[in-house]
């Protein structure tokens, strides 16, 4: 099939696609990679009035790094960052995540800050988002900026919390802390297929040996990403010599979903829950062996 008759403008900045946004009263749709976009269009199971590319908008394919964080604009390829020695040393669980999307032919194509906006229940970025801290900065009408949270961003049961005609200009994550573990674990039908269930987890240790701070988030189990907040909260102050401390914190994480387990064509509720009891344990199990690593974090840089 191919997609209903639709208008094609290519944005000058980021305000001029903004604007386009409003103008078209909110029946327009942002072209970055278009990987999600385009096949949806063609099979007409969503419409559009008029395509804004944005892949040419001065600044959006800006990268910027620092020893806490690094920042990825809105028209960034995922295989850029994916490839990127430095973000690969400072924000590990990002770049080992962005492994997982799809096929590399998809990624030299699709945009980081794409995967946040389309919200699939089963993506992986808007998982490690939350893992990391993520914080989003979004383009309203008038030239208006915000600043919003990845936990803002996906507190709803379906979808995102981002305003109507805005664009997501930008997102910044998380770096590692020095001596901090992670680990990224995804469950799918085949290789290059959606996750029907993935986990992002982060482990800081102290000199004690014991937990300092965790961080647990889980995708594709319910219609949007969440936090295991309960769970991250038991795993601090414990030993992780402790063999059932993983278990424990993975039926915790996998239990206290926001929402229902979610069935579709490719998994009942009933098999994502136990899949998810599995990437959960497998992905804390990574972060525990390298919570013992200690590398510098994100260089500074353009």
């Amino acid at each position: 099939m191919k997609p209903a008759k639709l208008r094609y403008v290519r944005a000058e900045t980021a305000e001029h696609a903004v604007e386009l946004l409003c103008a078209e009263g909110g029946a327009a749709r942002i072209l970055a990679g278009g990987q999600s976009l385009i096949p949806a269009l063609s099979a007409r199971s969503i419409s559009t009035s008029l395509l804004v590319d944005i892949v040419r908008c001065p600044g959006l394919d800006a990268v910027s790094r620092s020893k806490s964080e690094v920042t990825i604009g809105a028209s960034c390829r995922q295989s850029r960052i994916e490839r990127d020695l430095e973000i690969q040393a400072g924000a590990p669980l990002l770049s080992e995540a962005l492994g997982w999307v799809a096929m590399p032919q998809v990624r030299s194509r699709g945009t980081v800050v794409g995967c946040l906006a389309q919200a699939n229940p089963g993506g992986e970025i808007p998982v490690v988002a939350l893992a990391l801290d993520a914080r989003l900065t979004v383009l309203l009408p008038d030239g208006v900026r915000s600043e919003m949270t990845a936990e803002d961003v996906y507190a709803v049961a379906a979808g995102t919390t981002l305003p109507s005609n805005s664009l997501i200009e930008s997102a910044s994550f998380r770096g590692r802390a020095p001596g901090e573990g992670w680990g990224f674990s995804e469950i799918q039908l085949r290789p290059g297929h959606f996750a029907l269930v993935c986990c992002a987890t982060t482990i800081l240790v102290g000199q004690d040996a014991r937990i300092q701070s965790a961080r647990i988030a889980i995708g594709g189990l319910t219609v949007s990403p969440y936090r295991a907040y309960r769970a991250e909260k038991a795993l601090i102050g414990e030993k992780l010599d402790r063999n059932s401390l993983l278990d424990e914190a993975a039926r915790v994480a996998s239990e206290e979903r926001p929402w229902p387990a979610r069935t579709d064509l490719h998994a009942t509720s009933d098999f994502r829950s136990k899949a998810a009891l599995a990437a959960v344990a497998r992905a804390l199990a990574h972060a525990r062996l390298r919570s013992s690593e200690h590398p510098e974090g994100i260089d500074g840089g353009a």
